[in-house]
């Protein structure tokens, strides 16, 4: 099983892995999105989803919500592709932490957006396959 996850926003982290492997993670852009669903041959997508909680309200006056828009593209591309997507709460990033990251080797150096779709990306492998990292 491929899997290609995303954790969406301005700058939008990103995570291939083939079966519990992780081959490949990035950064993307906005615009840089298509290509990473293009390049990197998915079984299934999997990406973080967003949510205007009422306490942050205020806080997004203004706001262009970049993450739903890269969430947008996500989805599109899938479905010109006819990838399956699959949306998961931006809560498995307390069940995957980083010490559980660390344990099954998947830490890697860089942003915590990259890290946090290899969260989602492990996430979704160990809760469908039933298999350890």
């Amino acid at each position: 099983m491929r899997v290609l996850a995303f954790d969406p926003g301005v700058t939008t982290g990103w995570a291939f892995f083939d079966g519990p492997e992780l081959v490949v993670c990035g950064e993307a852009k906005w615009d840089e999105v298509a290509n990473v669903i293009e390049t990197n041959e998915a079984d299934v997508i999997v990406y973080e989803s967003w949510r205007l909680y009422p306490w942050k309200k205020n806080q997004a006056v203004w706001d262009e919500f970049p993450a739903v828009q890269v969430i947008g593209i996500i989805k599109e591309f899938a479905r010109r592709l006819g990838i399956p997507i699959v949306e998961q709460a931006a809560s498995v990033k307390q069940v995957m932490t980083d010490n559980h990251l660390r344990k099954c080797g998947l830490w890697v150096k860089g942003s915590t957006h990259m890290r946090d779709a290899i969260r989602h990306a492990a996430f979704y492998y160990v809760t469908t396959t039933r298999e350890t990292l």
